[in-house]
């Protein structure tokens, strides 16, 4: 774990467990970026530089021309049924979206289907 991350989910040492409150003010100040300015910030302001330094100065290769370059390509979710419920998550090729979540689904015997 990151020391970042220790500093959110295990404050003083200890792991946040459920039912524990979680507070993490710089996620409360993207999130009202996010409504008041849009994705852009995130991509070509200040929250980027901050994302591709960070990055940077640990080894990571994304810059902010990266960063600014970027553009979503939008796809159509993949939907499974699991326990009677409707579950969407990112198509391929999203690595974290389907690949990794059909297999199990699918082993328990839910169906997907494009939406």
């Amino acid at each position: 774990m990151t020391p970042e991350a220790q500093a959110l989910f295990a404050p003083g040492g200890v792991l946040l467990r459920a039912g524990d409150t979680f507070s993490s003010p710089e996620l409360a100040d993207a999130i009202e970026l996010l409504g008041a300015e849009g994705d852009r910030p995130f991509y070509e302001g200040d929250v980027a530089a901050a994302v591709a330094d960070w990055l940077g100065a640990r080894g990571g290769t994304l810059t902010r021309a990266d960063l600014a370059a970027y553009r979503p390509v939008l796809r159509d979710p993949v939907r499974a049924r699991y326990r009677g419920r409707d579950v969407l998550t990112n198509p391929r090729p999203t690595p974290a979206g389907s690949c990794s979540r059909w297999p199990s689904s699918a082993s328990r015997g839910a169906t997907a289907r494009r939406r």
